[in-house]
């Protein structure tokens, strides 16, 4: 894949993946942090680019899980310290308010049984050595 399309494609993939945080915190009139992830999209696409160019196979395919890990964890960072002001925003109370008419104590849980989750299922489903 020549260099142009590549950065299209990696372009398109940080667009996809980060463009629902954006669109919500933009919505919440969060506008700091929507610029604020916008711009870290920018700059681990900008790593990607950097990171994959030139290479090949399973250096690419191991290049693009760490990256994909990265883009997860700010994916998630972003999403369990905001959330209550985007909740808050929606309903048109405080997020004090908002604790009460929504938990949003569950995305923090639900985040922490996803990275447990994640941390897993490679010790699981690890292929086991054959005897000989």
């Amino acid at each position: 894949m020549n260099s142009g399309l590549l950065a299209v494609v990696v372009a398109g993939v940080h667009l996809a993946l980060f463009s629902p945080l954006i669109r919500v915190a933009w919505n919440a009139h969060d506008l700091m942090v929507a610029w604020t992830i916008a711009g870290m999209a920018v700059m681990l696409c900008v790593s990607a680019f950097l990171r994959i160019r030139g290479k090949t196979g399973a250096d690419i395919a191991r290049a693009c899980s760490v990256h994909l890990g990265i883009c997860c964890a700010v994916m998630l960072m972003a999403l369990n310290l905001r959330i209550d002001v985007w909740v808050a925003s929606a309903y048109g109370v405080t997020a004090s308010e908002a604790n009460h008419l929504q938990p949003t104590w569950i995305v923090p849980v639900l985040s922490l049984a996803f990275m447990l989750w994640a941390g897993v299922m490679p010790t699981l489903t690890k292929p086991k050595p054959h005897l000989q």
